[in-house]
């Protein structure tokens, strides 16, 4: 009788740690979701601000080839 309570006790133990680390690995994961949130959105505004500067060069380029006559030269 002895030997099963202590192992009870042990279990419970073990229940109660394991009760705890699932409690601090949700607040760790509401936290990395955050930070997963922010990096995307700035990720996403880079996207766009190099996609914006692709398509500002792409109209210089365009530009220039225009007041050169369109000789093809390509030095820039």
């Amino acid at each position: 009788m002895q030997r099963a309570l202590e192992e009870h006790r042990t279990c419970r133990r073990e229940i109660q740690r394991l009760t705890m680390e699932n409690a601090r690995l949700a607040v760790e994961l509401e936290r990395l979701r955050g930070l997963n949130d922010d990096l995307r959105g700035s990720a996403e505004i880079w996207i766009r601000l190099y996609e914006a500067q692709l398509v500002r060069k792409s109209r210089q380029a365009e530009h220039d080839d225009a007041v050169s006559g369109g000789s093809g030269s390509c030095e820039r």
